[in-house]
């Protein structure tokens, strides 16, 4: 993922609030000036809200910017639950990214992407079907929805 969030070396007073509030610790400090791992974003803008001297910025669209929508759906590629070693750890990966905000979490299959149809199971680890039931009660919860 491209990370929306950039940097300004003249606003920055290297108060490192934006490296200590990055919850995938994205950000690092090199010859003084703050590194954005795009690999390790994930645009929450929790850095952008924690600067005060507009050092960072973000270019586009924020998991800030979640609020402004009347409803949000976060697609889930089926590769990333297929990474997942267990149906408990799957759904707290869904449950983690329901918490973010979103009104809805929701597995994006290439079948779904073809047809505009959503599939009602998950594929995991093996390539084995599982129904979003299972995952729910395997976290305990309602699957971060």
């Amino acid at each position: 993922m491209k990370s929306v969030i950039s940097y300004t070396l003249s606003h920055c007073v290297k108060c490192l609030k934006c490296l200590r509030i990055c919850p995938t610790e994205a950000i690092t400090i090199v010859h003084e000036r703050v590194q954005i791992d795009s690999h390790k974003c994930i645009n929450c803008g929790h850095c952008i809200e924690v600067c005060n001297t507009q050092g960072l910025q973000g270019k586009g669209s924020t998991l800030i910017d979640i609020n402004n929508y009347d409803k949000t759906v976060a697609l889930l590629p089926s590769a990333l639950l297929s990474c997942c070693g267990s149906l408990k750890e799957a759904a707290r990966l869904v449950e983690a990214i329901g918490q973010t905000g979103f009104d809805e979490v929701v597995q994006m299959s290439e079948v779904e992407g073809g047809t505009g149809q959503t599939a009602d199971f998950f594929l995991l680890p093996g390539c084995q079907p599982a129904d979003p039931a299972e995952i729910s009660n395997a976290a305990g919860t309602r699957g971060g929805s």
